[in-house]
């Protein structure tokens, strides 16, 4: 396992083992992927065009389902601010379904 600091710039030093496993070298840019259990860093040069698509996929996916959740907060602000009555009835938008499918993105992937 290695371990590395954070300056108070935000920079951090890759150790060189990782460097040299992922074939990282000056001026190559890194993806860096958020988890709901941490940070995926990854060398896109070293991915394979399946895992390319693959990981295209997946960022498109969170990236609908996270406008989904925007659109859906958006409207529900609107239908608030035209009427004080709610019903839990109605075929609306499922936050908590929307936020589970983004977990299991994340689970299915990782």
């Amino acid at each position: 396992m290695d371990m590395a600091k954070v300056t108070s710039k935000g920079q951090i030093t890759i150790p060189i083992s990782i460097r040299k496993r992922l074939q990282i070298n000056e001026g190559d840019k890194l993806l860096f992927i958020d988890r709901p259990n941490g940070v995926l860093m990854v060398n896109p040069e070293m991915l394979s065009s399946e895992e390319k698509q693959s990981l295209s996929s997946e960022i498109s996916s969170i990236t609908d389902a996270a406008n989904q959740l925007t659109d859906a907060s958006l409207n529900e602000q609107d239908a608030n601010a035209n009427t004080s009555q709610t019903s839990s009835a109605g075929g609306g938008f499922d936050v908590a379904a929307a936020l589970n499918e983004i977990r299991s993105i994340g689970r299915s992937s990782g």
